[in-house]
């Protein structure tokens, strides 16, 4: 898995694409792809095990592009599919489409140049746009509604339209919230040798930004702020189930605070505590508000790993004398 892009101005591009069961919009999805301004990638293809008819179009599309790609395997869940596809590509750069979302037709391009014109950096990222199931466009993109850049102008400068790094973002990732979304990243092959495994396969939330950080801990990252992407909010969607989201965000941040505490300064490091007993806090009520009791006690006690709350006892004690 070398890396081959130094010296090369066009360098072949992997993009990764798990699918489930979505025929009603791999067709727009591959279109997005294959109507890309930079021509020299391949389009690997996961399904995971799709029992509708997502394989026939996806056959109907290799029969007129040879950058598509195709391989066909038992439900294994989004993180396996994407490691699977990670093992069989051979760019030296790599970025990721779920199969109900879409790019910008530069988008490609416009990451790519990136990395021509800074040799530094290691991966980039950029900015996206919301749409709901019949492809209706938010006005508010995704970092317009986290105030994302001007949360992190401590950690970024800009140069020539591009964010670079002033501070390592990967703190701020950790303390306050992750920009990059699975849509909207490129990044160098060669930052997978340095990790001891890829997407964690044994969680469907969260196993993403559990990469992301990994990568994000080795630094040279760019941000673009061009919208290049479009991400599908839909109501089967595996991020709109909240306890699935709680558990993901848990397990990937209780990880990742082990990783990064010796780098945060006291208020980020009581902040970051903050924010992972919250989510706690959030998934006991959710299963208090279910009756499920044990749980709800469960995750109110994890909760004090990370910060002391008297309140948190009285819940307890509703949780188990009340109803």
């Amino acid at each position: 898995m070398a890396d081959s892009l130094k010296g090369n101005n066009n360098p072949l591009i992997s993009i990764i694409m798990p699918v489930y069961n979505v025929s009603d919009y791999i067709d727009e999805a591959i279109q997005s792809i294959c109507s890309q301004t930079y021509d020299n990638f391949e389009l690997i293809i996961i399904n995971d095990g799709s029992t509708d008819n997502t394989v026939e179009r996806i056959n109907a599309w290799i029969e007129k592009d040879a950058r598509i790609i195709l391989m066909s395997q038992k439900n294994g869940g989004p993180g396996n599919a994407r490691n699977k596809g990670l093992k069989i590509s051979k760019g030296s750069l790599i970025c990721f489409i779920d199969a109900d979302d879409l790019y910008d037709i530069h988008k490609v391009y416009k990451q790519q140049k990136i990395f021509s014109q800074y040799p530094q950096i290691n991966l980039v990222f950029s900015d996206m746009y919301y749409m709901d199931e019949m492809g209706v466009i938010q006005e508010q993109s995704h970092h317009e509604s986290i105030n994302f850049p001007e949360r992190a102008k401590e950690y970024l400068f800009k140069e020539n339209n591009i964010f670079l790094e002033k501070k390592l973002l990967y703190i701020f990732m950790s303390v306050y919230i992750v920009p990059i979304s699975t849509q909207t990243i490129m990044f160098r092959r060669s930052l997978l040798l340095e990790q001891d495994y890829w997407f964690f396969e044994k969680i469907n939330n969260g196993e993403d930004t559990d990469l992301w950080f990994r990568l994000a801990q080795k630094g040279g990252i760019a941000y673009s702020g061009e919208k290049l992407a479009y991400y599908r909010i839909r109501d089967g969607s595996l991020t709109k189930n909240k306890e699935n989201l709680s558990l993901g965000f848990i397990y990937v941040q209780n990880i990742n605070y082990e990783r990064s505490k010796e780098l945060l300064t006291k208020e980020e490091d009581r902040y970051y505590r903050y924010r992972i007993a919250r989510e706690h806090e959030i998934l006991a009520y959710f299963y208090r508000k279910n009756k499920n009791k044990l749980k709800s006690i469960q995750f109110y006690l994890k909760s004090f790993r990370y910060r002391f709350s008297a309140m948190n006892f009285y819940n307890i004690l509703k949780v188990i004398i009340l109803p």
